[in-house]
C-alpha cells in the first residue's frame, strides 16, 4: 500500500486487493509505486485545476463589479424613460439576433460598459 504523496503531502493510499495469496516481484512493486506516484500527480493536477477555475470565475465576477462600477450613470435621452447604460445591458438582444455565444454576449456587454467609462466626462 504505497502513500500517494505530492510535494511531501499525502493525498491517499492505494491499496490492491487479491482473490488470493499474492507475493509480488519486484518488477512488479516497483510498477505499483510507479502507478501510485502517477496517480498522486493527477490528484494534485484536479486539485490546481480546480483553484484555478474557482480563482478565475471570481477574477471575472471582481472585473465585472468593476467596470459596472466605473460605468457612470448617463441621463436617458430626452423623451427616453431608461438610461444610456440600461440601454447597453440590454444589448444582448442585439448579441442574441447576431448569432453569439454566451461568451461573445458577456464581451459585448463589458464592451458597452467600457464604451459608457470612455464617454465619462463628454458631453
Amino acid at each position: 500500500m504505497p502513500p500517494l504523496v505530492v510535494k511531501g503531502q499525502i493525498k491517499g493510499v492505494l491499496e490492491l486487493f487479491h482473490r488470493s495469496a499474492f507475493d509480488p516481484d519486484p518488477e512488479w512493486i516497483n510498477y505499483f509505486e510507479t502507478l501510485a506516484t502517477q496517480a498522486a500527480i493527477a490528484i494534485e493536477s484536479a486539485s490546481l485545476l480546480e483553484n484555478l477555475q474557482r480563482s478565475n470565475a471570481e477574477l471575472k465576477l471582481a472585473y465585472d463589479a468593476t467596470i459596472e462600477g466605473w460605468s457612470p450613470a448617463r441621463p436617458a435621452r430626452p423623451g427616453n424613460r431608461r438610461s444610456h447604460a440600461t440601454r447597453h445591458k440590454n444589448g444582448f438582444g442585439i448579441g442574441r439576433k447576431m448569432g453569439m455565444d454566451d461568451t461573445e454576449k458577456q464581451n459585448l456587454w463589458r464592451g458597452s460598459l467600457l464604451h459608457d467609462i470612455g464617454k465619462n466626462g463628454s458631453p
